[in-house]
């Protein structure tokens, strides 16, 4: 068994960046030099399941590792390193979380930007960015679209069981019916029995089709129920120059890339802001805006609020306990 060895980040407030060891047998390199898993001894989840494809160990890969006795979500900082501490104290990775989104490198890079600048530990950046309840309702929701493909398939499962046996039944009929055609002693019996006969065949094929659509659906994903986009009526209109900085943003975040805008004041980053947030809540998902101050924070509620309406809500330390 080949042992790799990688450091790990953790949403903890320490100074280094724990390392720890893959054990694997036939690991090879890609093309651009990742290692990627042959058999590591690992899982995916801990659901049991190995993982269909082999996907490489990079930079950002998210792995289930322990450390002082808990155990925690980590993002792979450095594959294939040379261990600084004694080869007996190195624990090993408890499963690689391969269903859950690798972090990117300009995002990793952000982070230790972010250290640097505010003289912290990068673990404390990803905690910040990655909250445990981010973190576990990520897992969460993983496992609960596996046991919705379970019952899925199950469903189909059962569907096919019941055309099959139906299918068998009427197979079972035709053959009846032919030999009562050839044991028939008038031409009109005769003709009534393989009418009877090609309407059961019409029947053994509707059904075949039946089963074969079911097996092509027990493959393909279970669609969930669409829910209602809000309507979200923007109050201003982007100028050429925003729109091309809106593209850019929307090219950026297509590739899960962070983004930092930057501009002067009044140069129109809140409408910037407030149409991005606009096109990712019509898309179903939420927007976290962070205001510097709670003073400004009044100025921003009345004008997302025009904008939002109940979508908006308001969180700070000034606000009541009835309000929040």
């Amino acid at each position: 068994m080949e042992r790799i060895y990688i450091s790990v980040i953790l949403p903890l407030r320490i100074e280094w960046v724990p390392c720890y060891y893959l054990e694997s047998s036939g690991n090879e390199e890609s093309e651009d030099g990742h290692i990627v898993r042959g058999s590591l001894e690992s899982r995916a989840l801990d659901s049991g399941k190995e993982s269909s494809g082999y996907r490489p160990i990079v930079r950002g890969s998210r792995v289930k590792v322990r450390f002082a006795g808990r155990t925690y979500i980590g993002v792979v900082d450095e594959v294939g390193i040379t261990p600084e501490v004694e080869i007996n104290k190195i624990q090993p990775v408890i499963s690689i979380e391969e269903r859950l989104e690798t972090i990117s490198e300009q995002e990793l890079d952000l982070w230790k930007f972010v250290a640097d600048y505010y003289l912290c530990s990068i673990g404390e950046v990803y905690k910040a960015a990655y909250p445990p309840s981010k973190t576990n309702g990520e897992v969460s929701k993983v496992l609960s679209e596996e046991r919705a493909e379970e019952r899925h398939a199950k469903n189909i499962d059962r569907k096919i069981a019941v055309l099959t046996a139906r299918r068998e039944g009427v197979l079972a009929r035709i053959g009846r019916k032919s030999l009562q055609a050839e044991k028939a002693r008038t031409e009109a019996t005769r003709a009534k029995y393989l009418s009877e006969k090609e309407a059961l065949e019409q029947t053994a094929a509707e059904l075949g089709k039946q089963i074969a659509d079911a097996e092509s659906e027990k493959n393909a994903p279970e669609e969930s129920s669409s829910c209602s986009k809000p309507e979200i009526q923007l109050d201003f209109s982007l100028s050429a120059a925003q729109t091309t900085a809106y593209e850019e943003i929307h090219k950026a975040f297509e590739n899960h890339n962070p983004v930092l805008l930057q501009g002067v004041t009044g140069s129109g980053k809140t409408e910037l802001h407030i149409a991005l947030a606009k096109e990712a809540l019509t898309r179903g998902r939420n927007v976290l805006y962070l205001i510097p101050e709670i003073a400004v924070s009044r100025q921003m509620e009345e004008r997302l609020g025009r904008i939002f309406g109940n979508l908006l809500l308001i969180f700070h330390s000034k606000e009541t306990p009835a309000r929040r």
